[in-house]
């Protein structure tokens, strides 16, 4: 064996892949390796560094053919930076789809262990109204099989999700940044939020009041709901609940059937 080469085998073992890996490498024309008088496999020390390189690349989840455009001809910084550009923009897609998988496992045991009976379909619809990305979409599991019905028909239309998700979302991000803020609930901007914000209620409750309830319910139960991107429990309870109490009591406005619930 000339010298300064290493085998498949003793190559393998010192980059801590398998001789498939390598065989495979080969094969595709990635990492050619020479080919001894007896037909054996030898690596020679440029092999090795880009062995290196392409296992540092393979780490960060890059394609072998966005592997071989790196490691090919002495790629400039330039080249780098759009390919590290790029992968980075694809894992934060990842990232942010995990972790709605994560919100919506964590919300599916939050209202498992309440010892709720949810019907398969019921959670489905709860963990589905989240990856649309309505934080609230836990609620779901306050109402009835006839409301949820009548919810899970209307939320089908994607026409009414992009009608009413961004309004929503919007809701949620200016009700956090009065809540940091430090904001009056009952001053001018609470109140305008609290106008908002029952406005949005109505409107997803109708045409049905009971529904209504069944929504302002599942708000005095805030201590209960789950933790989850999107929505601050504090914010909601602290801020947008005693701007809503003033608006809705210097309106007159009473919810028949709402009583409050004992937590203890």
């Amino acid at each position: 064996m000339p010298r300064n080469t290493l085998t498949i085998g003793a190559l393998a073992e010192r980059a801590g892949v398998s001789v498939r890996t390598l065989q495979y490498y080969d094969r595709v024309g990635l990492l050619r390796a020479a080919t001894s008088e007896g037909g054996r496999r030898l690596y020679t020390p440029r092999d090795v560094a880009k062995l290196q390189q392409i296992l540092f690349l393979k780490s960060f989840g890059l394609s072998l053919q966005e592997i071989a455009e790196s490691v090919s001809d002495r790629p400039s910084s330039d080249d780098l930076l759009a390919v590290f550009t790029r992968q980075r923009e694809l894992l934060g897609q990842q990232v942010a789809n995990l972790t709605r998988v994560i919100a919506g496992l964590d919300t599916v045991i939050a209202e498992l262990g309440l010892g709720q009976e949810l019907s398969l379909d019921r959670l489905v619809a709860i963990v589905e109204l989240m990856r649309q990305g309505q934080p609230y979409a836990f609620v779901a599991s306050y109402f009835d099989d006839r409301q949820y019905r009548g919810i899970a028909e209307r939320f089908a239309d994607p026409m009414a999700v992009e009608q009413f998700l961004p309004r929503a979302r919007e809701s949620f991000a200016r009700l956090e940044a009065l809540y940091r803020a430090g904001a009056d609930p009952e001053g001018p901007e609470g109140q305008e939020l609290a106008a908002e914000w029952w406005d949005l209620v109505q409107e997803f409750a109708k045409p049905d009041p009971s529904l209504l309830r069944s929504m302002i319910r599942a708000g005095m139960d805030i201590d209960r709901w789950p933790e989850a991107p999107g929505y601050s429990r504090e914010a909601i309870r602290d801020f947008l609940g005693a701007a809503l109490q003033r608006y809705l009591r210097d309106r007159g406005v009473e919810i028949p059937g709402v009583e409050e619930r004992d937590h203890d």
